[in-house]
């Protein structure tokens, strides 16, 4: 059966499943590319064969793949880090100059809980002025290669960082790691740390653009003052590469003392922010 949008696009349904659809996306989908229609036209049977979605009747189509679930158990993590640095970590020393530059001032001497350390980067290059740091992960194959790097001051274990105790340290630290959780577990994150953290210092990164995996400031600043928690300060750590001409923007920053300029650049154009966080003080 063939449907008919607002925006004059069709929609040719490939499951039983796709049932919700808009014009920049359908329900459990992800945008692949866009198409001319005659090309669509050409390989619809191809398409529909590997289970893709074609909205088309417009001068290009839109093609969807299914989205892909979510890795949180050990076991998928495991498979990802069947290769070493699986995300090229190593590699991001933009990021890792201005993560170093923002959170100096708050693990300087200190004792540090690192959730979601993966191999150890972010142990090595970031929490290096840590007075000592405790690093965690689901995945005992990361673990094993972040004690490899054999980190003064540094350990490693493995384990869900939702059961893990965050009593007795002075701060702990969530970089690129919590979108890994649902939004029940992030709020259950929320929760654990304003109650086993009280009073102390907790640093968050992630995406602040609106999908549905993802957070937006708007949504994070309500949780954190729900919960409790005061905001001390927040840092721009990327910008955002669409559309295109933000593109100019993020080469730009990348020249030397660029940097400088990512907290004036406009929250629309932001992709990923570290929040400096005061857990609540209970009585």
């Amino acid at each position: 059966m063939r449907l008919r949008t607002p925006h004059r696009f069709q929609i040719w349904p490939l499951s039983q499943d796709s049932d919700t659809f808009n014009r920049d996306g359908a329900k459990g989908w992800t945008c692949d590319r866009r198409c001319p229609q005659r090309k669509v036209s050409k390989r619809r049977d191809r398409l529909r064969a590997t289970g893709k979605l074609v909205f088309g009747d417009s001068r290009t189509a839109l093609v969807f793949n299914r989205r892909k679930p979510a890795m949180r158990t050990a076991a998928d993590f495991n498979l990802y880090y069947a290769a070493p640095d699986p995300w090229h970590i190593s590699h991001a020393r933009f990021r890792d100059n201005v993560l170093r530059r923002c959170l100096k001032p708050f693990i300087r001497d200190k004792s540090v809980l690192e959730l979601g350390c993966g191999e150890g980067h972010l142990t090595q290059t970031i929490f290096s002025k840590a007075r000592s740091v405790v690093g965690i992960d689901i995945s005992d194959v990361a673990i094993a290669r972040a004690k490899s790097l054999n980190l003064p001051n540094s350990i490693f274990e493995s384990a869900d960082f939702l059961q893990a105790s965050f009593e007795g340290y002075d701060v702990i630290a969530a970089i690129e790691c919590v979108y890994y959780l649902s939004l029940e577990e992030q709020g259950a994150l929320l929760t654990k740390v304003a109650n086993e953290h009280c009073g102390k210092i907790f640093l968050l990164s992630g995406p602040i653009v609106d999908y549905r995996r993802h957070f937006s400031h708007k949504r994070l600043m309500h949780e954190f003052t729900t919960l409790g928690f005061t905001p001390l300060k927040f840092y721009n750590l990327s910008v955002y590469w669409h559309p295109p001409s933000s593109r100019i923007i993020a080469n730009l920053i990348k020249l030397p003392l660029g940097y400088t300029l990512l907290d004036w650049i406009p929250e629309s154009m932001i992709y990923q922010r570290l929040y400096a966080l005061r857990a609540p003080k209970h009585p």
